[in-house]
C-alpha cells in the first residue's frame, strides 16, 4: 500500500488470502465472499525497514457493478496491524476489479468510489521515523493481479 498523504510505501513480495465464497453464479449480493485470514511475505516499509502485516477480523469481498467479464468492487472491513521497527494499523475499504475470464483480481483505487484506507498510529502521533502519520490516507495496489480460486466454496487469493 501507499501512504498517499506522504508518498510512503509498504511493499510485500507476496501474499495470500483465504476465506469462503458461499455461492457461485450470477445475480449475487454482497458480500460475495469473506476473507478470514491472510499472510504477507517479505514486507518492507520506508527506508527499507522490515515490517510484518497481520490481518485483524474478517474482511468482505464486495461487488458493486458488473460489465462482462469484469466485476468491479472492493474489500471492506480491512483492518491490518503493521509491526516491526515501527508500528501502525490500516483500516477501511480498498477497490479492485475481478476478471471472470482470467480469474484474476487487480487491486487499485477507482476514481469516484469514495473508498479509502486510513492509517492509525497509537497515541495519534507518527511512526517509522516520522514518515507515517496518524490519519494519513492510503491506497492498496497490486503490481501483478492476484489469482483467485474457489474450490468447494473455499476462497484462495494468491499473488505470484
Amino acid at each position: 500500500f501507499v501512504d498517499t498523504t506522504h508518498s510512503v510505501s509498504l511493499v510485500c513480495v507476496s501474499s495470500q488470502a483465504k476465506g469462503a465464497i458461499p455461492h457461485l453464479g450470477t445475480g449475487l449480493t454482497s458480500p460475495l465472499a469473506t476473507i478470514t485470514s491472510s499472510t504477507w511475505t517479505s514486507c518492507s516499509g520506508p527506508l527499507g525497514i522490515t515490517l510484518s502485516v497481520a490481518q485483524v477480523g474478517t474482511w468482505s469481498l464486495n461487488g458493486t457493478s458488473y460489465t462482462s467479464p469484469v466485476t468491479t468492487g472492493n474489500v471492506s472491513g480491512v483492518n491490518a496491524n503493521i509491526s516491526g521497527t515501527c508500528a501502525f494499523s490500516v483500516t477501511g475499504t480498498a477497490d479492485g476489479k475481478y476478471s471472470n475470464t482470467t480469474h484474476q483480481l487487480a487491486m487499485a483505487p477507482i476514481a469516484g468510489s469514495g473508498n479509502t484506507l486510513t492509517i492509525h498510529v497509537a497515541g495519534g502521533g507518527t511512526a517509522c521515523f516520522g514518515l507515517i502519520h496518524d490519519g494519513d490516507n492510503a491506497t492498496f495496489t497490486t503490481q501483478v493481479p492476484y489469482t483467485v480460486t474457489t474450490p468447494l466454496g473455499n476462497l484462495t487469493i494468491t499473488s505470484p
